[in-house]
């Protein structure tokens, strides 16, 4: 996950993070990537 300071950091400079898509965990993370770029997952 996205520690405090960081999450700070990001609200302060106005980042918008609508349109990210997250994972529960970096498995996760990585299959959605992996969608993303066209790959299937077995």
């Amino acid at each position: 996950g996205i520690g405090p300071e960081i999450a700070q950091t990001i609200v302060q400079l106005g980042v918008d993070l609508r349109g990210i898509r997250i994972g529960a965990n970096l498995q996760a993370g990585i299959e959605l990537a992996l969608q993303q770029l066209g790959y299937a997952i077995r």
